[in-house]
């Protein structure tokens, strides 16, 4: 028993890949973005506006409860999409990489949640608040949201719990604790993801034949990973920012006065840009580095196929050098750069068109 467990040790050892520390410092580039967007919009913000008596729409019990099924609907979505990406990141970390390479990644991973949870759930006094509600009126949303009834409360009989005082508003932002929670997760899981595409089985070879088309064929899976995540990446915080705008815009629809309604939503969209350029910027920060690790390898690659000369003179070696292809100004060029550039800025697409209602526009 023991001498199979350690043929496999040796086995995944040899056949799997291995991240090193200084790749998974790139963690520090997004948890740095956050950290500083956080405080800014904490520090910067009014977490403590007063829109002052705000009368509601008649009906306005009925506007709440469409509201909240389009926030439902938000949730939904977005979670299923989170837990499918974190999936997939599991799945990938398990099966390419090696033991040692797993429990660093794991590390580095959960460092970046706890970070993340900082913010979202524990929410630092220093930092003030990071709770959108507050920077848009929390009397607001909780005289709009409070009159809503939960199927929820009535099941569990919690006839004096904040549940029943406070309607649609306690049940709903305790919820979104929870997907906070997976928000964080699946976040983390798409850079791991993206990071993950530097790691190798080994030291490259590049003075032989063989040794370049064996690094040829990793740096072509290192690429596609990459942006393989980097879309992830986009789709996860596009929906995500999508989400937020549900959430922040559900009361404005029941404010009676169109110019406080206008007002309120014009701060809402406000609010909801500032969100996406930090998204953005949290997408950049982890992309930008690996692609530049990934551009000195290419360029280590592209230099040795040259001084071999003949030795890469075969079709399936044109084939890869081909498709690696360098990082030159040719490639910024390309289709692939473009594609690059709107998953990036895509939160702040979705922050400038609005709610959830609006997402087929982007697809």
């Amino acid at each position: 028993m023991t001498r199979l467990l350690n043929a496999l040790l040796e086995w995944r050892s040899a056949a799997h890949k291995d991240i090193r520390w200084l790749h998974l410092l790139i963690f520090l580039f997004p948890v740095s973005v956050l950290t500083a967007s956080e405080y800014v919009l904490g520090n910067f913000g009014n977490p403590d506006l007063d829109l002052g008596p705000v009368e509601l729409i008649n009906q306005s019990a009925m506007a709440e409860l469409a509201g909240r099924y389009r926030y439902m609907a938000a949730v939904f979505f977005y979670v299923s999409v989170a837990v499918s990406l974190i999936l997939v990141f599991a799945f990938e970390l398990l099966s390419e990489q090696r033991l040692r390479s797993i429990a660093k990644t794991l590390i580095a991973l959960i460092g970046a949640v706890g970070v993340a949870l900082i913010f979202s759930i524990f929410e630092p006094v220093s930092m003030r608040s990071f709770e959108s509600y507050e920077l848009l009126g929390e009397a607001l949303f909780r005289e709009a949201l409070g009159q809503g009834q939960i199927a929820r409360c009535a099941i569990t009989e919690a006839a004096d719990s904040a549940c029943e005082t406070l309607g649609a508003f306690a049940v709903l932002t305790s919820l979104n604790g929870a997907v906070n929670l997976i928000s964080a997760l699946a976040s983390a899981s798409v850079i791991a993801g993206c990071i993950l595409g530097l790691s190798r089985t080994g030291p490259a070879d590049l003075t032989t034949r063989e040794g370049l088309l064996e690094e040829g064929q990793a740096l072509e899976a290192a690429q596609n990973a990459v942006r393989r995540y980097l879309y992830a990446a986009a789709v996860l915080l596009t929906i995500g920012m999508a989400l937020g705008l549900t959430w922040m815009s559900w009361p404005t629809a029941l404010i009676a006065d169109p110019e406080l309604k206008a007002a309120h939503q014009s701060l809402v969209d406000g609010v909801s840009l500032f969100r996406g350029v930090s998204y953005s910027a949290l997408i950049m920060s982890f992309y930008i580095p690996v692609s530049l690790f990934l551009m000195v390898r290419t360029n280590r690659f592209n230099a040795a196929a040259a001084a071999l000369g003949s030795g890469l003179k075969t079709e399936e070696a044109e084939r890869l050098k081909l498709r690696i292809g360098g990082f030159d100004i040719e490639r910024l060029a390309s289709l692939d750069a473009l594609k690059a550039v709107l998953a990036i800025s895509s939160p702040i697409v979705t922050s400038a068109l609005g709610s959830f209602d609006k997402l087929p526009a982007l697809l």
